[in-house]
C-alpha cells in the first residue's frame, strides 16, 4: 500500500535516484539532511511524516518549496504505509 500511495502522489517529483525537482527517497531514512537554512536534520520517521503532511516544515537545500500543502488527501493508514515504504528505501 505504501509504494502504491507514493507512486500515486509523490513519484512524479521524487524520482528514485534522480532528485532533480525534489529530493530522492532512495537511502533517505536515518541520514542527515542539509536544509535550506544551513541546519541539518536526521531523516527519521517524524521528519518523513512532517515532510509529507507539512511540506514547508523542512526545506531541503537545493530544492524549491514546490510541494503543495494539503493537496494530497490520505487516510492515516495510507500515511503510515507511505512513511514505512519511504523508510524501507534505505539499507
Amino acid at each position: 500500500m505504501g509504494e502504491h500511495s507514493f507512486r500515486d502522489a509523490g513519484a512524479a517529483c521524487h524520482v528514485h535516484g534522480a532528485g532533480e525537482v525534489a529530493p530522492s527517497p532512495d537511502g533517505l531514512s536515518r541520514t542527515e539532511v542539509q536544509l535550506a537554512d544551513g541546519s541539518t536534520v536526521v531523516a527519521d520517521e517524524t521528519y518523513i511524516r512532517e515532510s509529507i503532511t507539512d511540506p514547508g516544515a523542512w526545506l531541503v537545500s537545493g530544492f524549491q518549496p514546490l510541494m503543495p500543502k494539503g493537496g494530497d488527501r490520505r487516510t492515516e493508514d495510507e500515511l503510515e504505509a507511505r512513511v514505512a515504504y519511504l523508510e524501507s528505501r534505505s539499507p
